[in-house]
């Protein structure tokens, strides 16, 4: 081909003026093959968009419902949102969230911290004193389930990214998982009529399920803070009443549990222990400790109904409260411009950003550090402190300590940063940690150590989960990109693997130091162990989490700077600009289209 082509072409059905030389009319084709085809592409583009809307008339259904703009004559205008950190006071704008969305929102923390939290305090000795599961089964059945629910996360993370429903992106999910979280959550208390080894095989199945579908809703729901608006101080807000919630389901489960145990006769009780008995159970059956010294309390199908009858009230809830949120929020979708990713490639950028693999690891720490404690606490007291009474008062003081507390910090937080904050509640385990090691450590202390570890507790549910939007913000600052689900999804993975880890590791350390559920008295070993549970095991992953905090990048002079941004690019946005034309960011990659 002629290299002058294009030039010679130029001139086709043009006239020249003789004298000079200048193009009296015709065609001309100034652009080069580069040219021509960027602005095929935007035509294109603009062509997708215009029959995506179709024509304008009175009869054209509403826009979808997690969008935040309107449509007039083919040019979408901003909701003006206000301030990005306007209260909650009644005066903010129109677009504001209501109570009655914050409240849907966070109902579905409830039923998911009480199933949480049942499983947490009641498993274990279900599955060893009720079941009759070997320590050996129940450690295969506790580490493969949520081994296999951590490596389900990377899948669910990729359907949340690449499913949206006419309904929204993330309520369609916490929807239609309830009823399969429901219906798994009540199979885990059922006592199948079979042998040991079915028995690890059932339990494996039901609790690998319901491990999987919590992910379906779980992951979601958190990342719906992110979807329901974009006001920072809102999104705060969001993420107390859910935390709010979710202490409130722990405090209501303990009651909750203790309260169906009793209405079915069925108490826990120390048992008569002599010098001749070695045989005990939590659970008492007549049959099983006919020639005991031990005061028969209840029977196995008491046991049995009480623990059905509190998985079908629970699972209902469950199924109520995602009702409830589908119907009362809607989705909002940010109008900055951003630039559609593949899944592998936004993973693959998300494990190199520091400040996200930061948090990550901090949040981690922390949230093993206190799940460390409540995975043994009871254990400790009835075999350390020697005190089979005091459980329900401990927890519950651990737990109103921490709903009273998540509204002290939410206000710490915002005079002084979430890092500093989240700094300062780790490092109010440490008095929890030495009143734990030392044994002869008189009974009163417990409770001031409870109120003290409430820190910490407090802070891990709500500071983690303010800091990720800021970090997700950040990212989109400085690549273009806003892939929320997989920023939640990994953020979840992480815990679930070294929870898992740590369950495992629990089990094991039971077995290697001699636990029997059928004796009165258990070895020193066992003690021991729990000590070190209890005690060294949290400090040193604390302090592994304070260290990761200060090399956090992102302080509260940083968020603010942040938002800042993003509001001024909310601002000057437009829908023509909702289309990306920085070759700079595009990689490669078509651009995303936000109606």
């Amino acid at each position: 081909m002629h290299p002058n082509m294009y030039q010679a072409g130029s001139q086709a059905g043009s006239i020249i003026d003789n004298v000079t030389g200048d193009k009296l009319y015709g065609i001309t084709f100034d652009h080069s093959i580069q040219h021509i085809i960027e602005a095929a592409n935007k035509t294109s583009l603009i062509l997708v968009k215009y029959f995506e809307k179709g024509p304008r008339s009175d009869s054209s259904p509403p826009p979808p419902p997690y969008t935040i703009t309107k449509s007039n004559d083919y040019d979408e205008q901003l909701i003006d949102e206000g301030s990005l950190n306007e209260p909650l006071d009644g005066t903010a704008s129109s677009d504001q969230l209501s109570w009655l969305s914050i409240i849907a929102y966070a109902s579905v923390g409830l039923p998911y911290s009480m199933q949480l939290s049942i499983i947490a305090f009641y498993i274990n000795e279900f599955l060893l004193d009720v079941a009759k599961v070997s320590p050996g089964y129940n450690a295969i059945i506790l580490f493969t389930s949520r081994l296999i629910d951590a490596l389900t996360d990377p899948i669910g993370g990729y359907l949340f990214s690449r499913c949206s429903f006419r309904w929204g992106k993330m309520r369609p999910w916490i929807l239609f998982s309830a009823p399969c979280v429901a219906l798994s959550y009540f199979g885990v208390w059922c006592l199948p009529n079979i042998s040991g080894g079915g028995k690890l095989a059932y339990y494996l199945l039901v609790h690998s399920l319901l491990w999987t579908f919590m992910t379906a809703s779980r992951i979601p729901h958190t990342a719906l803070t992110v979807y329901l608006t974009l006001n920072q101080h809102e999104r705060d807000q969001l993420t107390k009443y859910r935390t709010l919630f979710e202490a409130a389901g722990l405090l209501l489960s303990i009651v909750f549990q203790s309260g169906i145990a009793a209405i079915f006769g069925v108490s826990k009780v120390l048992p008569l222990c002599d010098d001749n008995s070695t045989n005990t159970s939590e659970w008492y059956n007549s049959s099983i400790v006919e020639n005991s010294t031990m005061k028969v309390n209840s029977s196995l199908p008491n046991v049995a109904g009480a623990y059905m009858t509190s998985a079908g009230i629970v699972s209902l809830l469950c199924i109520l409260s995602s009702v409830f949120l589908f119907f009362s929020v809607t989705e909002v979708v940010d109008v900055i411009p951003t630039n559609q990713t593949s899944y592998t490639k936004g993973f693959k950028m998300i494990i190199r950003y520091k400040p996200f693999l930061i948090l990550t690891a901090a949040t981690v720490a922390s949230i093993l550090a206190t799940q460390s404690i409540q995975s043994v606490l009871e254990l400790y007291l009835n075999n350390v402190k020697k005190n089979r009474t005091i459980f329900p008062f401990l927890a519950g003081t651990l737990i109103v300590s921490t709903m009273i507390l998540l509204f002290v910090w939410s206000i710490i937080m915002r005079k002084i940063g979430k890092k500093k904050s989240f700094v300062i509640g780790n490092l109010c385990l440490i008095p929890t940690v030495i009143i734990i090691l030392i044994s002869e450590s008189p009974m009163a202390l417990l409770f001031v150590a409870a109120i003290m570890g409430a820190n910490t507790v407090a802070c891990g549910y709500i500071m983690p989960w303010a800091m990720l939007p800021e970090c997700i913000d950040a990212f989109m600052l400085e690549t273009g990109r806003r892939p929320v689900e997989i920023f939640y999804t990994f953020f979840f993975l992480g815990a679930k693997l070294v929870q898992a880890l740590y369950a495992g590791v629990v089990q094991l350390a039971l077995g290697a130091s001699g636990y029997d559920s059928t004796r009165c008295e258990q070895p020193e070993a066992v003690q021991f162990a729990l000590k070190i549970l209890m005690g060294a095991v949290p400090g040193c992953v604390l302090v592994l989490s304070t260290i990761c905090l200060y090399f956090y990048s992102i302080d509260d002079e940083r968020a603010k700077e942040i938002q800042i941004q993003l509001k001024t690019l909310r601002d000057t946005s437009s829908p023509e600009k909702g289309l990306v034309n920085d070759s700079n960011k595009m990689d490669n990659e078509s651009a995303d289209v936000y109606l």
